[in-house]
């Protein structure tokens, strides 16, 4: 059980960055509809305001994945629930966006899905 905590931090974190170089693409690509005039200045703003915000509460996630106390779960899908539980109780502590606390629970199923096939 202490390799599979292990693999499943390691790749919570792999997930998470990947999440966060996703959102920095958004960024690109709306700034490239700026450019092409394809949305309003006030339009760009707004999403850039939250894109922003969504890259720093996943970065802050990976950060907070190395303080969660995982105890002694018994198998992987308890484990999965202590991530869940104790990753959607930070977001709603620090008032994430909710687009922030979905993309999560996708990578946290997804990593679950993989090691369960491992």
């Amino acid at each position: 059980m202490k390799e599979l905590k292990r693999k499943y931090l390691k790749l919570l974190k792999i997930e998470l960055e990947d999440l966060s170089e996703d959102l920095e693409i958004m960024l690109d690509l709306n700034s490239d509809k700026k450019d092409r005039r394809e949305i309003t200045n006030y339009v760009y703003m707004e999403n850039l305001s939250l894109l922003q915000r969504e890259i720093a509460c996943v970065k802050d996630l990976m950060t907070y994945c190395d303080t969660v106390e995982v105890g002694q779960p018994n198998n992987l899908e308890e484990l999965t629930g202590i991530y869940c539980r104790c990753l959607q109780e930070r977001a709603q502590e620090s008032d994430y966006p909710k687009a922030v606390t979905h993309l999560v629970n996708r990578k946290i199923k997804k990593i679950a899905g993989y090691l369960a096939t491992d």
